[in-house]
């Protein structure tokens, strides 16, 4: 499957009867993300480790409402997502939620949705990104630092150790 970068569109989403497929999107990626990093799927009182594989439709209205949820398009179809969650006292936001569907994976399309949200946030008066990701998740934090970001923390507090990026605007 081929696909012409220049054709796709990212958007802010706020239209709700997108929730449903936007929350299969993520969940299906998440589950990729845990498999490839290693993270057990669940907690002892058998949710899931990770809190977006928990989220539900309502979760992700909210979202849609309180956050700048931007998302890939093309030709109808959702490619990815991710969300902002700004600070803008600190000027500061958290990318969170990123995902990209598991067909669509490795064809720039990560890429370009996270310089759009780059450029999107900056125009916003956002300084700097910052995210956490899986510490064993290798692929994906070359992908973060071919991108910008830069290790600032690493957090081991969690069913899995956890790293904090940063990048600046």
């Amino acid at each position: 499957m081929e696909i012409d970068l220049n054709a796709l569109k990212v958007v802010k989403v706020t239209d709700h009867s997108q929730a449903d497929i936007l929350l299969d999107l993520m969940k299906r990626a998440m589950m990729l993300y845990a498999q490839e990093a290693a993270i057990p799927l669940y907690r002892r009182d058998g949710s899931y480790t990770l809190a977006s594989l928990n989220e539900t439709r309502g979760d992700l209205i909210e979202a849609m409402d309180k956050d700048d949820f931007l998302a890939v398009k093309n030709d109808g179809q959702w490619l990815a997502s991710l969300r902002l969650i700004n600070d803008f006292n600190a000027q500061k936001s958290l990318l969170t939620r990123f995902c990209v569907d598991p067909r669509w994976k490795s064809r720039g399309i990560g890429s370009m949705l996270i310089n759009v949200a780059a450029d999107y946030a900056r125009d916003k008066g956002i300084r700097e990104l910052y995210l956490y990701t899986a510490q064993k998740n290798t692929r994906l934090l070359d992908f973060y630092k071919r991108h910008g970001f830069m290790l600032y923390s690493v957090n081991s507090g969690r069913p899995y150790p956890r790293a904090c990026l940063m990048r600046e605007l």
